[in-house]
């Protein structure tokens, strides 16, 4: 049986850590942007969609959910409000499979709600929040919603996610290329965040707090204050036009591995790290790549027990906050 596969997060993550995503037995839309109109039925290449929102009204909630989109800039906010959605462009054209936001809301151009984060897949596509003309940059490119009141963790089947060959590169400086509010049990890798006020913002909901995450091969340049920071929370499922960096609560299980810091020479604005966490366990950024020296730790602004494994121009570096 067709499924979205995610295998246990915690301890022992490696390279058979992400979901395999296959249409036989998956309800399936193919979203053209030259091509389809919100008319067709989607089901096929010769009758697609114009819209991948389209697409998701018509899923079903809890069947899993392809959506193949073709190359094109898709000017829309897509909100996922049903569970076990996997929007996947072509891997031979990623960088010209956009989704750029509606540019009249504040709402996330890609955003899944708290209740829906359970087998989401995103892989292969560029997300904008459109030109730095556009008011509407105040919001993340994408925004991930947990608050669940129960057991979160290694062993709960829900609120999965997976962000494979994303590319946020903005010339308008949206507040954050990836917001996790509250988001759990996930796998981020192959993926480029730049040209944003933020590039990963972790933030905490009412109930629990990023976990069991997986970051593998991201890179990072021209973010302004920070490339990985800890913000403040709104409302949980809000749409924040602005995200304050601020401590928060915890951290669990969350491991960067080989994240490239590429912004280099003068005195930049941006920090590698500002990732204030008043209980992290098992927070390692490890074979990190910085274009700049950071023996002094100074562009490492990190809370207590995060540990940073890594390679600068310096050499080998260990650090760990005091």
């Amino acid at each position: 049986m067709s499924r979205v596969v995610f295998p246990t997060a915690g301890g022992g993550v490696g390279e058979n850590f992400m979901p395999s995503v296959t249409s036989e037995g998956a309800d399936l839309y193919v979203v053209s942007k030259d091509r389809g109109s919100d008319s067709n039925d989607g089901k096929s290449a010769d009758n697609p969609l114009r819209t991948v929102q389209k697409a998701i009204d018509l899923a079903t909630d809890n069947r899993l959910t392809v959506i193949r989109v073709e190359p094109g800039e898709y000017d829309e906010a897509v909100n996922v409000n049903k569970r076990r959605i996997a929007i996947v462009g072509d891997p031979r054209h990623p960088s010209v499979t956009r989704i750029t936001g509606d540019g009249s809301t504040t709402r996330a151009s890609v955003y899944v709600g708290d209740g829906f984060l359970s087998g989401f897949v995103l892989a292969n596509v560029g997300v904008d929040t459109g030109p730095a003309a556009i008011a509407s940059l105040a919001r993340p490119a994408i925004h991930l919603v947990t608050n669940d009141t129960g057991t979160l963790g290694a062993e709960s089947a829900d609120y999965h996610f997976y962000l494979k060959n994303i590319s946020i590169i903005s010339d308008g400086t949206p507040i954050a290329a990836l917001y996790l509010e509250g988001a759990t049990v996930g796998v981020v890798e192959d993926s480029t965040f730049a040209g944003c006020d933020l590039g990963i913002a972790f933030g905490g909901g009412v109930n629990n707090f990023p976990a069991d995450i997986y970051f593998k091969n991201i890179r990072f340049y021209n973010n302004v204050r920070a490339d990985v920071a800890s913000v403040n929370s709104n409302a949980v499922g809000g749409h924040p036009t602005a995200l304050a960096l601020a401590t928060i609560g915890t951290l669990d299980s969350v491991n960067f591995d080989h994240p490239m810091f590429l912004d280099v020479g003068g005195t930049p604005v941006t920090n590698y790290v500002n990732l204030e966490v008043t209980t992290a366990t098992n927070v390692v950024f490890s074979d990190a790549r910085f274009a700049r020296d950071v023996a002094d730790a100074t562009l490492m602004q990190l809370g207590t027990n995060i540990v940073v494994l890594g390679h600068s121009p310096a050499g080998l570096e260990s650090f760990v906050a005091a």
